[in-house]
């Protein structure tokens, strides 16, 4: 993996939302194992079990769906930009959760939370390091989803949030082309982390789907990032996915989704009663 990533000796410091478990938590560690003098800062609700299994990361403990708290993250970012040592910076806007049900059988606080954390805090984040950015050069990766292919029935407002991230991303790639800063939306499918138990699973449905590791995605998304790629899908099988979601008609990709995850769902109830 160490071979063609060389570009990341231009780079100085990390900025990461939810570093703290998952496909974030991947990110530190893989990024301190390629260049372990790499700053890191990292915004989560809290910290890694292990606390990083001793790598030094500078975190500050945020709600990202509080836009109170995001605006003191934001300024605490700042003053630790304005510090660093020169050099490339690379932002991962990585938090982002999702929920399973009918509306409005969620809470409807919990979807505009989510909405708040998957698309909001991207943006605000994005939009206030972006003149750093573009001073310094380095790239932007969002961690988007498989299901920002197509409408999500039963998570409506997780595809939605991701449908916008990854319509925003490619866009953004564009308007920044010329600005020496890359632009990433990586879309894995069913990848090992919390979002199963945050969304209300007991354990992660259809357990034969799984395709990825968090591992696996990082280090798509960084040799992704190398070769410059604005599009990372990690996996045969979601690549396949989202093949078809280009070709079939968008009222067609809702009522196979539908499909799909109302049978994930009670595959889950009859194993797990």
């Amino acid at each position: 993996m160490k071979e063609g990533l060389g570009f990341l000796k231009s780079y100085s410091f990390v900025i990461i939302t939810g570093g703290s478990s998952g496909i974030g938590l991947q990110f530190v560690r893989r990024l301190k194992e390629l260049k372990p003098e790499l700053t890191v800062f990292n915004l989560s609700r809290s910290k890694p079990d292990d606390e990083w299994g001793g790598l030094e990361v500078m975190h500050r403990q945020t709600d990202l769906s509080s836009p109170a708290e995001l605006d003191e993250a934001l300024q605490w970012l700042h003053a630790k930009c304005a510090a660093a040592p020169e050099g490339k910076m690379l932002l991962i806007n990585n938090s982002g959760f999702g929920s399973y049900g009918r509306l409005p059988c969620n809470s409807i606080e919990r979807q505009l939370d989510m909405i708040e954390v998957n698309t909001a805090a991207p943006v605000n984040i994005t939009s206030n390091l972006l003149p750093e950015l573009k001073r310094r050069g380095g790239a932007i990766i969002n961690v988007c989803s498989l299901a920002a292919f197509q409408p999500t029935p039963y998570m409506a407002t997780y595809g939605a949030t991701k449908a916008f991230m990854l319509n925003w991303t490619l866009a953004l790639g564009q308007e920044l082309k010329r600005d020496n800063v890359q632009v990433q939306a990586l879309c894995p499918g069913p990848t090992e982390s919390r979002f199963f138990k945050n969304a209300g699973f007991s354990s992660p449905p259809a357990k034969n789907f799984r395709a990825t590791t968090a591992a696996q995605v990082v280090d798509a998304s960084l040799y992704g990032l190398h070769k410059r790629r604005r599009v990372i899908i990690p996996g045969w099988k979601s690549r396949l996915v989202a093949d078809l979601c280009v070709i079939l008609p968008i009222e067609l990709r809702a009522t196979a989704a539908e499909f799909v995850l109302r049978k994930l769902r009670l595959e889950t109830y009859l194993k797990h009663p």
